[in-house]
């Protein structure tokens, strides 16, 4: 059959079904028990055309059933059972739809939409049953042994202009299968299939399945963990420059003071470079060049973009290869930089506190290297190569045409000067030198773990959580400031407490700047990050019912607000696609149950530019802040599922179309259960099992199994009723983040662990 590490062929998934079956065949053969008992692909689509094939095997009643469901149905079960929507519909709880071919019947949402579509009655032992499903169209035609039925009752060659029930199209759908007493032999298309494929459809495997939009979902959301309080607000990170008092190899270029050391000069030899080595792994405005400048490059650096007003060190600045070259500094020149970004303070200014590296060293085994002061000058060489210095990188290009002006945007970076050739490795023409942006480009003084997230992602919402103390989560974001932070589970705005333990960082990017949105019926200022179904939206209240625009251009499936102005008693209050209706709402500082009011979201649902909000989501006079998500498959998921508390090692899994990085659940449905966070940067290897809560203060739990996190979702591993229960809706409310998209065209699969 095929399948192969870069395409993976959709089987059976054991681990969906609650209900014990018994799988064989790799996973595509199953035999249900005595009740109706389900199994699902292990691959869903959002979008595209797929067929399937499913041998009916032999059994003590005709009791199988087939279909689709969409990945956000939350089924529900009765007296044991676990139903598929479409057989037992007063069990179901389901946001979204479900087809079933049964007893001869075509059933939709639990409705029979098609009745007697095949003339030879219901299917039988032997018969090979056919899907073919257009989600792009939201089409699904059902086959028996190459006999379609194309809608309305009609048998015959397959049809494309008929169909037999129509479903939302471009949501993410699974193939479902159940039986009672019988079983299924599945076909996905790793083995030939019986019968005619339909033109335009194809087999259902990772390569098959669009290219997810965001390939990395680490450009848009990161958890990193480190010390709450890093080094101090005058120690920088820890980068040293290399191992001390080791030479370079190849030895001629571990003096050279014109051309700073590229990734191709590290050798076997070299030793331990971490200052060097961050800067060859750079990857910024798609260029991949970047280095640790050598003196003379750094002298042109801080004579062109000096941040300070200080008289400069009149012992140096000498430098042959500027261009033009130059005589040592006075005490006026150079001057400050006219270029505002780089003047003290300025978002790309060098740090005027610390000195910063060349990779220029004295001479071999001395153990020290040439740095810079950008305060005043100073060229200092009794650095020792193992202090922690700041590093910026730069790049060079070969130079032609007009010099661009110094500070102005340039091949990724900012020009700040030209440079004699090197003859090696690049030619004989005179370059120009390229500073990196400071977000990227530049190590630097880490105040403690919100700094090193903000340094990550310059502007969106960052969460931090002490992993060892009884510390307070906290959420700030673009909007608010240091001392207007949200914390939980204490109530109100308050200043950031930098966590004195070793800490984690959870952050969502969104633009700097924001856009005027008058969707609403007040004027709201939206930072859209588009591409990962995110916006942070502010706006002042007014008091009342009223709607403001978000900017997404699709229905957010959540909505977390509270209000920026008050000191007292802010709350932040959750809404959600998965609570029974928008009359409902949670609230992230507190452990009980869904509560229902018609002061948080106006009893109705957000659409396309719109999310609607009562008067305790819009303070008259508050600044309100809203961030609103809806999914993005490949990269982020909203859902709610029943749990199956009763029996350890029944547990749902929960399918998101990704390997997880981030999750948080809330069992909705009870009073005294945590939010629970868990994510796969604290916790490397299954099952999780250290626990934070966004409704608590506590550090990390002891280790103790909660669930897997799988290449395409989550599987519970514990019968506690914040994870699991109970079996009625709404149930339990996720949010997920993605580490690696499960597959796609051009995309290697997600890999277990």
């Amino acid at each position: 059959m095929d399948d192969t590490p870069t395409t993976n062929w959709a089987t059976l998934n054991p681990l969906w079904n609650p209900i014990q079956a018994t799988y064989a065949e790799g996973n595509l053969q199953f035999t249900g028990g005595a009740t109706h008992s389900p199994s699902v692909s292990s691959i869903s689509a959002s979008s595209g055309k797929y067929y399937v094939e499913a041998t009916a095997l032999s059994g003590s009643a005709s009791k199988w059933s087939l279909g689709i469901i969409d990945t956000a149905i939350k089924y529900r079960k009765s007296s044991g059972n676990n139903y598929i929507p479409g057989y037992t519909p007063s069990n179901i709880y389901s946001p979204g739809d479900a087809i079933s071919l049964y007893d001869n019947n075509i059933y939709k949402n639990g409705s029979i939409v098609v009745s007697s579509p095949f003339s030879g009655g219901a299917i039988v032992a032997g018969d090979v049953v056919q899907m073919a499903v257009d989600i792009d169209a939201g089409k699904i035609w059902f086959g028996i042994d190459g006999t379609w039925n194309n809608g309305g009752g009609t048998e015959g060659a397959f049809d494309p202009s008929g169909h037999d029930a129509t479903f939302a199209a471009n949501d993410d759908y699974i193939f479902h299968f159940t039986a009672e007493s019988c079983g299924w032999t599945v076909n996905f298309g790793q083995r030939d299939f019986e019968q005619t494929v339909p033109t335009g459809f194809s087999a259902l495997n990772t390569a098959n399945l669009p290219a997810p939009d965001i390939a990395d979902g680490s450009e848009n959301f990161q958890a990193l963990i480190g010390p709450g309080e890093g080094t101090g607000s005058s120690t920088p990170i820890t980068v040293q420059y290399k191992t001390a008092s080791s030479a370079d190899s190849p030895s001629a270029t571990y003096q050279d003071l014109i051309y700073g050391k590229p990734a191709t000069d590290l050798g076997a030899t070299d030793g331990v470079h971490p200052a060097l080595e961050w800067a060859s792994n750079l990857v910024l405005e798609g260029h991949d060049d970047w280095y640790i400048p050598a003196r003379y490059e750094l002298e042109i650096l801080y004579r062109a973009l000096k941040p300070t007003t200080t008289n400069n060190s009149t012992g140096s600045g000498a430098n042959p290869n500027a261009v033009p070259a130059t005589s040592n500094y006075t005490t006026s020149n150079p001057a400050q930089t006219s270029v505002s970004a780089f003047q003290s303070g300025g978002s790309e200014a060098l740090a005027s506190n610390e000195y910063y590296w060349s990779s220029s060293e004295i001479s071999a085994n001395t153990g020290r290297a040439w740095a810079i002061d950008p305060n005043d000058g100073t060229l200092s060489g009794s650095e020792l190569k193992n202090y922690n210095r700041y590093a910026r990188a730069i790049r060079r290009v070969a130079y032609t045409g007009s010099e661009p002006s110094i500070g102005a945007s340039y091949g990724g970076g900012y020009f700040y000067g030209l440079i004699d050739a090197k003859t090696s490795p690049d030619g004989t023409a005179t370059h120009a030198l390229i500073v990196a942006p400071k977000d990227g480009g530049e190590y630097g003084v880490a105040t403690g773990i919100l700094d090193v997230a903000q340094r990550t992602f310059s502007s969106g919402v960052w969460w931090t959580k002490d992993r060892q103390n009884a510390d307070q989560n906290q959420i700030l974001d673009t909007i608010s400031t240091s001392s207007s932070v949200l914390k939980s589970p204490q109530t109100g705005r308050v200043s950031y407490v930098t966590p004195s333990g070793n800490s984690v960082a959870w952050m969502w990017s969104a633009p700097s700047s924001g856009t005027s949105n008058t969707d609403g019926t007040i004027t709201t200022t939206t930072r859209v990050n588009s591409a990962a179904g995110f916006s942070l939206i502010t706006y002042t209240g007014t008091g009342g019912a009223s709607n403001v625009g978000h900017g997404l251009g699709v229905a957010p499936e959540m909505v977390w607000s509270t209000s920026l102005t008050d000191t007292v008693s802010t709350q932040l209050m959750i809404g959600t696609d998965y609570l029974p209706g928008w009359t409902n709402f949670l609230e992230l500082n507190s452990d009980a149950a869904y509560s229902t009011s018609a002061t948080r979201w106006n009893d109705t649902a957000p659409t396309s530019t719109v999310v609607h909000v009562g008067n305790a989501c819009n303070y008259s006079g508050h600044t309100m802040i809203m961030y609103a998500w809806h999914s993005v498959p490949g990269y982020s998921k909203f859902g709610a599922y029943s749990g199956y508390y009763t029996n350890s090692g029944m547990e749902p899994f929960i399918y998101t179309g990704f390997k997880p990085k981030w999750l948080l659940i809330k069992n909705g449905e009870r009073s005294s259960t945590n939010w629970v966070l868990l994510d796969t940067s604290r916790d490397t290897y299954n099952a999780a099992g250290f626990p934070l809560k966004a409704d608590g203060a506590a550090g990390e739990s002891a280790y103790s199994e909660k669930l897997d996190i799988l290449s395409n979702g989550f599987k519970l591993r514990t019968t506690e009723l914040s994870y699991n229960g109970p079996d009625d809706a709404p149930g339990l409310i996720y949010m997920a983040f993605a580490e690696h998209p499960f597959g796609g065209s051009g995309i290697t699969p997600a890999t277990a662990r």
